[in-house]
């Protein structure tokens, strides 16, 4: 990485063209064709009191600036992950695995974010390797090939 370039989980935008979120609202990101991340997606949106969550497939054109962060080459490379993007000052942080899991909950305030910080505080290697094993076990017919 070059002296100039942002982290790899760190998107600047270039141009006028704006982040299709609001300034105080988390971007979470799933894969579209998963039944599990469906479900995942609509129990953070009934308990999201605040607005505080925006939601799009990993497959849509809005995704793209940030598939590249998570570590993808396109927009059917949907790695086995959910992304979360933050707003940060100069840019947007993107999260994967647990560490976007902890964030989400994070974003929805209340007690949810007394569980996203105990998810925050779970050793990175222990937490991703249990994200991992149910990502493994979400179902053969869950995603479109």
């Amino acid at each position: 990485m070059m002296a100039d370039e942002p982290p790899p989980n760190l998107v600047r935008r270039a141009g006028a063209r704006p982040p299709p979120y609001g300034a105080r609202v988390t971007l979470v990101l799933y894969d579209g064709p998963c039944g599990l991340c469906g479900r995942a997606v609509r129990w953070l949106a009934q308990r999201d009191r605040r607005g505080a969550l925006t939601f799009a497939p990993l497959q849509d054109e809005a995704s793209a600036p940030y598939r590249s962060a998570a570590g993808m080459r396109g927009a059917f490379d949907v790695p086995d992950t959910v992304v979360v993007v933050e707003r940060t000052g100069d840019g947007e942080r993107v999260s994967t695995r647990a560490a976007a899991v902890a964030r989400a909950l994070r974003a929805l305030g209340d007690g949810w974010a007394l569980a996203g910080a105990l998810v925050a505080a779970v050793p990175t290697r222990l937490a991703d390797a249990s994200y991992d094993a149910v990502a493994r076990r979400r179902g053969r017919g869950c995603r479109l090939r």
